[in-house]
C-alpha cells in the first residue's frame, strides 16, 4: 500500500497547533479532530514538529481518563459471570 492511498481515503487535511498552546489545548485539539498527531506550527506559520499522542502520554504528568468508580453498584460485573 502507498501513502497516497491512505491520504485518498482520509483526505489531506491538517491539523496544526501553536508551538505555545498547553499540552491541555492540544490534547482537546486531538480529541476534538479524532486524530493522533498534531503539526506544531512557529508564529510564522512554519512546521517546527509533532506532537503525537505518544508525546502526550508521556508528559509529565500525565493526562488520563478518570478511573472507573464501580463503588456502589447494585452488580459488581466480574468475568466469572460472563
Amino acid at each position: 500500500m502507498l501513502v497516497e492511498t491512505i491520504l485518498a481515503t482520509k483526505g489531506s487535511e491538517v491539523a496544526t497547533a501553536d508551538s505555545a498552546e498547553t499540552i491541555s489545548q492540544a490534547v482537546t485539539r486531538v480529541e476534538g479532530n479524532g486524530i493522533g498527531a498534531l503539526v506544531i506550527i512557529d508564529k510564522a506559520g512554519m512546521p517546527v514538529g509533532i506532537l503525537s499522542e505518544r508525546d502526550i502520554a508521556r508528559c509529565d504528568p500525565p493526562r488520563r481518563a478518570p478511573a472507573r468508580h464501580t463503588q456502589g453498584l447494585a452488580h459488581d460485573p466480574r468475568p466469572s459471570d460472563l
